[in-house]
Order: C-alpha cells, then structure tokens, then sequence
C-alpha cells in the first residue's frame, strides 16, 4: 500500500472518467480505502453502476453526471461536492 493511500480513510476524493477503465478502478481503490468518492462522467448509467460498487465497499458516493469540457457544470459539481461533503480533499 502507498503511504498517501492509508491518509485517505474520510476525505472526498473527485473523480472524473469514472464510469469506466482507469477512473473506474481508481473509485473503487479508494472506496476501498475509505473515502467519499464522488463519480463524474458523461454515462449516468454505468456511474450508477460503479456507485453501487463503492457503496458495496463502504464508500459514501455521490453521482454527477457531466461532460469536464463544459467550464460551468465543473463550477456545478464543486459547489454540489461542497454541499454534499464539505470540502474536496482529491480532485
């Protein structure tokens, strides 16, 4: 285990790309470890899906579909993290 990863128990962790591949893995790494892991991507499905796998693990998810190239939905999703959170820790 790296030594960032046994800090991560609690903290809120965004994560973009997240209904597939490396963003998928990485969600489910740290739902793993503890964190909150807030899923963003365009496919609202398949992040519900990867949701239902942290959740699984102990994670608390929030789900925020979004395509990163619009500048006001990301404005969106940190306002939303921040409500929903308190505070973005991994972004």
């Amino acid at each position: 285990m790296t030594k960032g990863l046994k800090k991560i128990k609690g903290a809120t962790v965004v994560i973009t790309g997240a209904s597939s591949g490396i963003g998928r893995a990485s969600a489910l790494r740290f739902a793993k470890k503890g964190a909150n892991v807030v899923l963003a991507a365009r496919r609202e499905e398949a992040l519900r899906e990867v949701a239902a796998e942290c959740e699984k693990l102990g994670a608390q998810t929030l789900v925020v579909p979004l395509d990163v190239t619009d500048a006001a939905a990301v404005d969106a999703l940190a306002d939303r993290v921040i409500a929903t959170f308190g505070r973005i820790d991994v972004g």
